[in-house]
Order: structure tokens, then C-alpha cells, then sequence
């Protein structure tokens, strides 16, 4: 059950693309946000595990077009000049949401039980689905321009183009880039504990040490994504990788405690903060007709590395050491830097 919202991203991710090309993201965005409240409501009212299982599958299936949808709309709002930080906020917002409140919601079910957390989630959904429909319905606001679709073409020459696409050097070069860095970087927050484990850190403690990586998280998409206006994308993309191999190297060398919860902090600001300058990367080469396409394309790809990683390292760790897994975590970081550099020596022009 708990990879079924991965599965399902992966496979609906070119469905979805599709969608937001015909209905517009922000009305795909509702819809899917209507669907997951009610998927909670269905949840706090279940009288059977068979109904639990079954609002949980269609609960992450609604899930699904929120990043494919959520990127593409920050793409088109965003004013030229301010995407970078942009990205970063809209990376930071989806963090809180989807780790902060997450465990808020375990102390509140503590309290109120687990049916009335989700009845609550259902009832702040909903909240949420009011002030979409506002924004969508006030002519004054900035969605208006992305609330309608973006293409009358068909479903054949949609996916057409999409293939098409796939053949521009820029953007297959940050695509690898991009790939390359969720294996480094998307499953350290899974095998950091097992590394402050094996160093002598008590479970108790761990709390502190992976609450340090998450604020470091939530620093590094901001203030790289902002540095990318000053140094560009592709710069700030570069050094965090090296930066990021240099930590994780290290880390497997150190053991004081103190200085071990400053680099999870430091880790956690590179591992997470690339995230928003790769969706910033594929801003630079597309046109916004383009925006679907490409998050769709990347969905897919950075969804096979974030479910490959895991296990690749988690293997890498049943047969030699949990170290050996942050040093071949590394070497993927080191490796995602090398499209990049490509990437800034190609020729520079607009997927049309």
C-alpha cells in the first residue's frame, strides 16, 4: 500500500499531462483536490478494511496530477526573472504539506482518533477546493490565463509531440541530470537514520538528527532556487551536486554528534534544495505550451529513480555497509553534474 502513490504517478503521469492540456491545471488541480477530500471523508467513515483499502487507492490516484499540475501552473505565473525563488517556495510549500502535516497528524490522532484527523483533513480540503474555485471564478486574478486549456489537438498528436520532444538535447540532458540526482539524493532521507545508527546514535535521538535534515530541506530550496537569479540555474545545480557528494563522503567519517547534526542539516539543504532548480531548468528551454509535456516526461523519469534508489542502496547495504551506500550515492551526484556542464556548452534555444 505505501508504494501504490509512486505506481500510480508513474502510471497515470502521461493521462494526467493529456488532461491539463485539454482542461487546464488549475481546473485538474481542483478536481483532484475534491477527489482527496472526499477520499478522506471515506476514510473517517469506513466500516470495513476492504472500503479503508479502496478510499486509500482512489485517494492516491487523486494525488497523482498535484506535482505534474502544481509545476506547470508555478511555470506559467511565474514573472521572468523570479522563477527560480518561485520554484523554491512552491517546493517548500509542498514539503510542509506533505511531511510537516503528516506528523502533526500523528500527535492529533492521539488525541481525536484517527477518523476524526481524516474528517478534518476532509473539511480542510474542502476549505482548500472554496478558494480554488474563487481564484478560478474572480476575472481579476492571475490564473485566469492558465484556466482554460492550452491545445484543441487530439489525443494522437498530443502524445506526438511529447515523443518529438523526447529528442532535444537540452532537455534530454537535464533529464539525465535530473535522474542522476534522485538516485543520489531522493532515498538519503531513508538510509540516514541506519548511517547515525550504526555510528553509535541512540533511536531516541534520531528524531532531532532527521528534524535537522528536514529544516535543511527546507532552507536549501529556497535559498538555492534564490540564488539561481544571481548565479543561473545551471551553476547553482552543479555546485550543489559536488557539495552534496563532498557531505555524504564525509559523513560516513565523522562521530561527534553535535557536528553530525550540523551536517544533517547542511546534507538535507542539498540533497532537497536541487529539486526546484531542475523544475527551473526545464522552464529556461521550454515554451509554456510545452510546460505538460515536459513535467510530464520528467514525472515519469524522476518517479523510476526515486523507486529504484531505495532498493539499489538498501541492496548495496545488505552486502557491504551502509557507508559503501552513501559513497555510490556520491558518485550519482558527482555523475548528475557532468550533463549540466554539457548542458551549458550546447546551444541554447526554446523547445517550440
Amino acid at each position: 500500500m505505501g508504494a501504490a502513490q509512486g505506481t500510480l504517478l508513474l502510471v497515470l503521469s502521461v493521462p494526467i499531462g493529456l488532461i491539463i492540456s485539454k482542461i487546464g491545471g488549475m481546473k485538474l488541480l481542483f478536481i483532484s483536490l475534491f477527489l482527496y477530500s472526499f477520499c478522506a471523508f471515506g476514510i473517517s467513515i469506513a466500516a470495513s478494511f476492504a472500503a479503508l483499502v479502496f478510499f486509500f487507492y482512489f485517494a492516491a490516484a487523486a494525488f497523482a496530477p498535484f506535482h505534474i499540475s502544481g509545476n506547470s501552473i508555478t511555470a506559467r505565473v511565474a514573472p521572468k526573472g523570479k522563477t527560480g525563488s518561485i520554484m523554491g517556495t512552491f517546493s517548500v510549500a509542498g514539503d510542509l504539506g506533505r511531511i510537516a502535516l503528516p506528523t502533526a497528524a500523528l500527535f492529533i490522532i492521539t488525541f481525536l482518533g484517527w477518523r476524526y484527523t481524516f474528517l478534518t483533513l476532509a473539511f480542510l480540503g474542502i476549505f482548500a477546493c472554496g478558494f480554488l474555485l474563487f481564484m478560478l471564478r474572480d476575472k481579476k486574478s492571475i490564473f485566469q490565463n492558465i484556466n482554460t486549456s492550452d491545445t484543441t489537438e487530439d489525443a494522437k498528436d498530443w502524445l506526438i509531440k511529447m515523443i518529438k520532444i523526447l529528442h532535444e538535447k537540452p532537455l534530454l540532458l537535464i533529464l539525465l541530470a535530473g535522474t542522476l540526482d534522485g538516485f543520489g539524493g531522493s532515498a538519503i532521507f531513508v538510509y540516514l537514520p541506519f548511517l547515525l545508527l550504526a555510528k553509535g546514535i541512540q533511536a531516541s535521538f534520531l528524531a532531532f538528527y532527521m528534524a535537522s535534515y528536514f529544516l535543511g530541506s527546507l532552507s536549501g530550496k529556497k535559498l538555492l532556487s534564490k540564488g539561481t537569479e544571481t548565479y543561473g540555474a545551471p551553476s547553482v545545480f552543479i555546485i550543489a551536486e559536488i557539495c552534496m557528494a563532498v557531505l555524504m563522503i564525509l559523513m560516513t567519517f565523522v562521530h561527534q554528534y553535535l557536528l553530525l547534526l550540523f551536517l544533517s542539516f547542511i546534507l538535507g539543504l542539498f540533497t532537497r534544495g536541487t529539486t526546484p532548480i531542475v523544475a527551473t531548468l526545464f522552464i529556461t528551454i521550454s515554451h509554456e505550451s510545452h510546460y505538460a509535456r515536459v513535467y510530464t516526461i520528467a514525472e515519469i523519469f524522476f518517479g523510476v529513480a526515486a523507486t529504484i534508489s531505495p532498493i539499489l542502496l538498501g541492496k548495496t547495504a545488505d552486502a557491504f555497509n551502509i557507508n559503501v551506500s552513501f559513497y555510490i550515492a556520491a558518485c550519482f551526484a558527482i555523475a548528475a553534474s557532468a550533463p549540466i556542464i554539457l548542458f551549458t556548452k550546447s546551444e541554447k534555444r526554446t523547445i517550440q
